[in-house]
């Protein structure tokens, strides 16, 4: 799946859970995914392949949240 792809369903559904920390995660995600263009952007011999992986495990971890505990209130 494309990233640009996944990074907005992500967003979309952050969008839609009632949850008081949404917020929180979707900034999280817009700059997880700003970090990504920026990197990726570089030249081949600037880029950081450690840092590119670095941010798409931490956006993996942020959907597979999000994916556990949709429309749930973690303060329950």
């Amino acid at each position: 799946m494309d990233l640009s792809l996944t990074l907005q369903i992500l967003k979309e559904g952050l969008k839609l859970w009632n949850n008081k920390e949404a917020t929180k995660y979707i900034d999280r995600v817009i700059k997880l995914e700003k970090a990504y263009h920026e990197e990726m952007a570089k030249p081949l011999d600037e880029r950081s392949d450690l840092r590119v992986d670095d941010i798409l495990l931490q956006l993996r971890v942020l959907s597979q949240s999000f994916i556990q505990y949709p429309g749930k209130n973690r303060n329950e």
